[in-house]
């Protein structure tokens, strides 16, 4: 149980200039239960400006951190020290913003063969022939959930539970590709899947797309077998009814009312 952890590990695959890191760890010390415990932030971002502005960000911040430069699809860092005879770190958090619409084609060779290894980079699901099962070339956000579940993984056989929450596009829900379908078949089961929440229109600065949350967790998640789906998964919509439409900087932008989201949860 955290409660019973004197650190709390947080990692963001993809994580930009380490906002959400910075976030996340922030709300977590504001909450009594973890104010006593050393939070560290992890992360890997592939744009070395970024990286860099992501590493002093944290650090001005006071945040313990270890952030990595570096493709996080084909050569992880944290999750590569098993190579090295090092245990890689366990995470009681994982958060995500993986880019939508990437296209991975240049990278698909040296991905599928890493698939292939025994101590693969990656949550690996085989079709009918026993090969990988990816997503479409043009799209490698399922390729980010599969790199998160491996590290849920890792740190569930270490005996951490953890959680993940990961924002995507709405199309990854909603696709019909046979690769999607079985990772999502997958997905939900064999319990990894706790709850999605559909987000309102701009949530996000010149977009007016939806977007999806998914929250992943462990806790139910056997390590040897792996039975049908037993639990439901909480389906959460957030239309108008529970936001806060502002106007900023001649843009708009949606702020979710917490308060009053947490009340349509507590009603399902």
């Amino acid at each position: 149980a955290l409660k019973n952890n004197t650190s709390i590990n947080i990692y963001d695959c993809a994580c930009g200039t380490g906002s959400m890191l910075m976030e996340s760890v922030n709300y977590l010390k504001q909450k009594k239960a973890f104010r006593k415990k050393i939070m560290t932030a992890f992360g890997q971002e592939i744009h070395g400006q970024t990286w860099f502005l992501a590493k002093v960000f944290l650090t001005i911040s006071g945040i313990n951190n270890y952030i990595a430069y570096g493709n996080t699809l084909t050569d992880p860092k944290f999750i590569s020290l098993a190579s090295d005879n090092e245990i890689p770190p366990v995470f009681d958090f994982i958060i995500a913003n993986p880019p939508f619409g990437m296209d991975w084609k240049h990278d698909k060779k040296r991905i599928i063969d890493n698939m292939l290894q025994k101590n693969s980079n990656f949550y690996t699901i085989l079709d009918e022939k026993k090969l990988p099962v990816t997503p479409k070339q043009s799209d490698g956000q399922f390729l980010f959930f599969l790199h998160i579940m491996k590290m849920m993984e890792h740190s569930k056989k270490l005996g951490r539970d953890s959680k993940a929450i990961i924002i995507s596009s709405t199309n990854l829900l909603s696709s019909t590709l046979k690769n999607d379908l079985a990772i999502k078949k997958d997905m939900f089961g064999k319990n990894w899947v706790e709850t999605i929440i559909e987000q309102p229109k701009l949530m996000f600065v010149n977009t007016d797309i939806k977007t999806h949350l998914w929250i992943l967790s462990t806790k139910d998640v056997p390590l040897n077998s792996w039975p049908e789906k037993q639990n439901k998964v909480m389906f959460i919509q957030l239309d108008n009814e529970f936001v806060n439409k502002n106007i900023m900087d001649n843009k708009k932008k949606v702020k979710v009312l917490f308060s009053d989201a947490e009340k349509q949860v507590d009603k399902q």
